[in-house]
């Protein structure tokens, strides 16, 4: 592995994420320049706040809100799990050199172990951009 081509990767990421942001600000004017878009963002708004308010409504009612709790808890019990499968997958990987397992019905399966690129240790740098690495 050549750490001077990494790092020169890097820069490259860094780089074309500052341009991608430039370019995102710019066609942000673009559109807020446009009366008739400013016009339909405004009233897709207001439809957005009458479905909010109406969702709320069905959702507070008792038969809903039993769904609702259930759902919160299967949502957590899952996330817990995934956290627990990818630590798991991770240890395969690095036991075995293999991304590939036997699912519980026999069928195989195959998982990807990722990488991904924070900010330095000790810098505090918000909105940095992370860098996904797939192995």
């Amino acid at each position: 592995m050549d750490l001077i081509q990494t790092r020169k990767r890097i820069e490259q990421v860094e780089t074309l994420t500052g341009e991608l942001k430039i370019a995102r600000e710019m066609l942000k004017a673009e559109l807020e320049n446009d009366p008739s878009y400013v016009e339909a963002a405004e009233e897709a708004k207001l439809a957005a706040e009458k479905k909010k308010s109406l969702r709320n409504a069905v959702l507070a009612e008792p038969s809903a809100a039993g769904v609702v709790a259930d759902i919160k808890e299967k949502q957590e019990e899952l996330s817990t799990l995934q956290e627990i499968l990818s630590a798991e997958l991770y240890e395969v990987y690095e036991q075995n050199k293999t991304d590939q397992i036997e699912g519980a019905d026999g069928a195989p399966r195959k998982f990807k172990v990722f990488a991904k690129l924070v900010s330095g240790i000790g810098k505090k740098r918000r909105g940095s951009p992370g860098s996904r690495v797939e192995i």
